[in-house]
């Protein structure tokens, strides 16, 4: 293909915003060369590729709004060091049923044992399927709250909080759940334990080291 004639297609495709289709014209055409692809196969290629990247900087861009301290993955955490934790529930999770259904997710133990890791890794999973997440520590979650109530701004707090479909916090947390949950480092899961189930606006990624019994309870 002339060099003019690819100079103003590329043109084009910036204009259309292709940016990836623009960048990478040359290796398409390379590619559909050798594969011997069609006309029609070569725009499909195209755009198949296009949209791959564009949901790939959309993730990124999401993962990066979500605040989180570090990205972990569910594939990276290792079971092996939680031989009690059910590992075929964790991967359940991991497909975002709980997202859908606006259901919370709990997880419990000492520290050490990866909850932050496990709830960090919903997270960006979810990021990963085009919701929005914000991730908080509940120190600093509440000390917001806190501060708006001085300044008058509870409502416009609350009303960003919970504009993302999915929130991820951890440390010591105050909510209520309605979902089964697994406890790393314990052997048994923990189950609607006695906390008054109702529906949320949003669904919830929460890890505690006390179980929900002692939420509210001033520590010792």
């Amino acid at each position: 293909m002339a060099s003019e004639e690819m100079d103003r297609i590329v043109a084009h495709l910036k204009r259309l915003g292709l940016p990836h289709a623009a960048q990478n014209l040359d290796e398409h055409l390379q590619q559909a060369a050798q594969l011997k692809l069609s006309g029609l196969g070569l725009i499909a290629r195209i755009a198949e590729a296009e949209v791959l990247a564009r949901n790939e900087r959309a993730a990124g861009l999401r993962i990066t709004q979500a605040e989180f301290p570090e990205v972990c993955r569910l594939e990276n955490y290792d079971f092996k060091k939680q031989p009690c934790l059910n590992r075929s529930q964790v991967l359940e999770l991991g497909e975002l049923a709980f997202v859908d259904k606006k259901q919370p997710v709990l997880w419990i133990g000492p520290s050490g044992v990866g909850k932050t890791h496990l709830a960090i890794a919903l997270g960006v999973r979810a990021c990963q399927a085009g919701y929005r997440v914000r991730f908080f520590r509940a120190y600093h979650l509440l000390t917001r709250l806190y501060a708006s109530l001085a300044d008058d701004t509870l409502e416009f707090v609350l009303e960003e909080l919970c504009s993302p479909t999915s929130l991820s916090w951890t440390s010591w947390a105050t909510a209520r759940a309605s979902a089964s949950t697994t406890s790393p480092g314990s052997s048994s899961s923990w189950s609607r334990g006695g906390i008054d189930a109702e529906p949320s606006s949003s669904p919830q990624i929460l890890a505690s080291m006390n179980g929900p019994v002692l939420w509210g309870r001033p520590r010792r």
